[in-house]
């Protein structure tokens, strides 16, 4: 009995060296296991965090985006109100300038014919006495040149309807 004693004891011995060999490898491959499934956790809990702040993100900057088309539309719509209001201004003032240009066209027309009916008129007084001074003379010469000259321009001004 003492041999089966002893080999049921080496055979014991053999079972805790085998399982004081196997259990650190066990308990190592266990804890590489359990950190494996921990970092995995921990990888998916990160992901989820990235993708809602992603998705945040993403969302905000959708409404900054539309928020800035909605200011260019704003401010297009406004500069086209503005550039028509603009138009309309002006062809309202041409057409007063217009009217101005005629009155002040028409009153200088006058104007000149005023002075060429006086320039006549004072031609036939420096013409109507027989004996004439040199001054007198010179004067009559520039009588009719000023006379010619505003006829003249009273012919262009006529032709151009001013």
């Amino acid at each position: 009995m003492a041999d089966g004693y002893t080999v049921l004891i080496g055979v014991a011995t053999v079972i805790v060296a085998i399982g004081a060999i196997i259990s650190p490898v066990l308990v190592i491959r266990a804890n590489t296991n359990a950190t494996k499934d921990l970092k995995e956790q921990e990888w998916e809990r990160e992901d989820k965090k990235a993708s809602l702040l992603l998705d945040a993100q993403s969302k905000q900057t959708d409404a900054l985006l539309l928020a800035a088309t909605n200011q260019r539309d704003a401010t297009t719509a406004a500069a086209e109100r503005i550039a028509q209001t603009a138009q309309t201004i002006a062809g309202v003032q041409n057409d007063k300038l217009d009217v101005i240009h005629g009155l002040v066209n028409s009153n200088l027309t006058a104007s000149m014919q005023g002075e060429l009916n006086a320039l006549r008129a004072l031609l036939i007084a420096l013409e109507g006495p027989p004996e004439k001074s040199e001054e007198m003379l010179q004067q009559i010469i520039e009588t009719k040149a000023r006379i010619a000259d505003l006829s003249q321009m009273i012919k262009d001004r006529q032709a151009n309807g001013a």
